[in-house]
């Protein structure tokens, strides 16, 4: 079964000069769910900048069934991305949950409950911003049915990923590095009535001296 997967993803990126097969599977990040992520990375003109073909299988931990599979390309990450099973993170577990985020990077995979409804979602990178700004990240949210769905709104908007989860606010922390000198503070609240996020604040502070 593997194989044929991995022959049906290989097929997708022979133009790339490189294939790389990696498969995790990660059962520290959840108490309800474990994650497999199978990637099959293709190595660019640059040898720098990849294109990744990602599955993912979420399986019920109790039954130990399959109950969701997601499929997407994650375009320009660098060569070490989805290379290290060990690089993920969750703020439900604990997991790697204190590790340091050099470059606002806090992993590949991260389990999280980023709208306060006591479920668990998770964040996977979609790219790198550029610089020092870090990767963004596509953001998935567990519905009412159980299934986790794509949080437009996070993923388009939002993109970077938290530094601090205000839960009693139902708010997220963003901190983003503009150029040498200055950070940009975003803080997005969530209305639990009406299940919509908005922009509360943003500034931009300086902090090089003149």
């Amino acid at each position: 079964m593997l194989k044929k997967q991995l022959l049906t993803l290989f097929s997708i990126i022979l133009c790339s000069h490189v294939i790389i097969a990696q498969d995790c599977l990660q059962t520290g990040l959840s108490d309800n769910f474990n994650f497999r992520i199978i990637t099959i990375k293709g190595l660019n003109e640059d040898s720098l900048v990849h294109t990744i073909k990602l599955e993912l299988l979420i399986i019920d931990k109790i039954k130990n069934v399959e109950v969701q599979k997601i499929e997407f390309n994650a375009e320009e990450t660098f060569d070490a991305d989805f290379d290290d099973c060990s690089n993920i993170r969750s703020y439900v577990t604990g997991l790697n949950e204190t590790d340091e985020a050099p470059d606002n990077d806090y992993g590949d995979f991260i389990v999280a409950d980023f709208n306060f409804d006591d479920k668990e979602d998770f964040a996977i990178k979609k790219y790198w911003a550029g610089g020092s700004s870090g990767p963004v990240y596509n953001y998935y949210i567990q519905d009412r049915a159980g299934k986790f769905v794509k949080d437009s709104y996070l993923s388009e908007e939002v993109e970077f990923f938290p530094s601090k989860f205000d839960k009693k606010r139902t708010s997220l922390q963003v901190i983003v590095p503009v150029g040498a000198c200055s950070i940009a503070k975003h803080v997005y609240s969530f209305n639990t009535r009406i299940n919509k996020w908005k922009e509360k604040s943003h500034r931009l502070k300086s902090y090089c001296k003149k």
